[in-house]
């Protein structure tokens, strides 16, 4: 166990920074996959897939990720958004007090995420399986540090200086660590490049991939060592904590989680609101039930089988964010549908029952995230 307990703190220690565009990295959004493609050597596009594969499969990731933004530093910073939102807010920098406004945000969004996981979980399989992304993600960041345990240099802003126990590492000559980096090179599918990156304003950070010499060696006598910081420099004291910071964030929380567990707002299921989230099961049975639909978050499935010939044209929508679209159609109305998908498949089949009497239903599908499936 004790074994298992220094791993965690190990991936605690050396977590991976968070690689935003704004600093040089390729990222999309917050920078999560950039930063763990880099700590572990994996191309970032390979994350992305997982990310959006357990997203359709198992659901979840969502949730995965925004918690990673939360706990992952910027790179070249040593406060996340956590560790800014659980200190002082008078010891904080301008940059880090832009850290801890992220940190609310991220805590809010995942809070409402996690309720909404939780709340189905009586009703659905889809909370499981979303609970068991957030597993999978867990035991394949542990394995990929039992893999590379080690940071690349110049990824982490302050790397540890010793193992988990305290001691320091073993001295190695320039030539035996130029020839363990090639060797780690060759070993590992992916090699990060930081040179192109830039750390935050106020947090000095090692320029390792430099081919300049630095301040301190104007000569350039001992370019091996040039991936050190600048003298001048000092690294920022880490920010001072709150007294009773943990049981503030906790008790915010949990206000937050009653409110949205109260009102049903959001995510929650099996809570009337508008039914605008969680699995929703629409039936239009007569001309009277056509109407726009608008879903945001869950599985939407519209029954319009038993739906008669109508007497006149009519032209509904049907739009869900984030979720699986399920429809069936009538057997005896004329039916457009009309499909459109941000991400996602459509199987749309055009007209439906085209020789029947009476006026045309046109129904117009959007979904911004998930499939569209309309049942012949």
């Amino acid at each position: 166990m004790s074994t298992f307990n220094d791993t965690l703190k190990d991936i605690w220690a050396t977590r991976p920074p968070r690689i935003p565009k704004k600093q040089g990295g390729n990222a999309y959004l917050g920078g999560v996959c950039e930063g763990l493609g880099a700590r572990y050597r994996i191309d970032p596009t390979l994350i992305r897939i997982i990310f959006v594969v357990t997203f359709f499969a198992w659901g979840g990731s969502l949730l995965v990720y925004l918690l990673l933004m939360l706990v992952m530093p910027r790179y070249g910073m040593t406060t996340s958004p956590w560790d800014a939102v659980a200190a002082e807010k008078d010891t904080l920098n301008p940059t880090e007090k832009e850290e801890r406004n992220t940190g609310w945000v991220l805590i809010v969004f995942s809070s409402i995420m996690t309720i909404g996981l939780l709340g189905g979980m009586g009703a659905s399989s889809t909370s499981l399986s979303g609970l068991l992304t957030l597993v999978v993600f867990g035991a394949l960041i542990y394995f990929l540090h039992q893999r590379t345990p080690e940071a690349p240099d110049g990824l982490l802003a302050n790397p540890p200086q010793g193992t988990s126990k305290g001691m320091s590492a073993p001295e190695t000559s320039a030539s035996e660590g130029a020839s363990a980096q090639g060797e780690t090179t060759s070993s590992q599918s992916f090699s990060p490049d930081f040179s192109t990156l830039h750390p935050v304003d106020g947090y000095p950070h090692p320029d390792v991939g430099r081919n300049t010499p630095p301040a301190w060696d104007p000569l350039g006598t001992v370019p091996e060592l040039w991936d050190l910081p600048e003298p001048a420099q000092p690294q920022p004291e880490p920010p001072k904590k709150r007294k009773h910071g943990w049981a503030w964030i906790i008790g915010t929380t949990t206000v937050v989680v009653l409110i949205f567990s109260a009102t049903g707002f959001g995510i929650v299921r099996n809570v009337d609101l508008g039914d605008t989230s969680g699995d929703r099961m629409v039936t239009m049975s007569s001309e009277a039930d056509l109407t726009n639909i608008e879903h945001s978050i869950g599985e939407l499935t519209v029954d319009m089988s038993n739906l008669p010939v109508l007497d006149s044209d009519r032209t509904i929508t049907i739009d869900n964010s984030l979720g699986e679209t399920h429809i069936t159609p009538s057997s005896e109305a004329r039916t457009q549908f009309e499909c459109s998908v941000s991400l996602g498949t459509a199987h749309c089949p055009g007209l439906v029952n085209p020789d029947a009497e009476g006026g045309t239903l046109t129904v117009r599908i959007d979904n911004s995230l998930g499939d569209i499936n309309v049942r012949n």
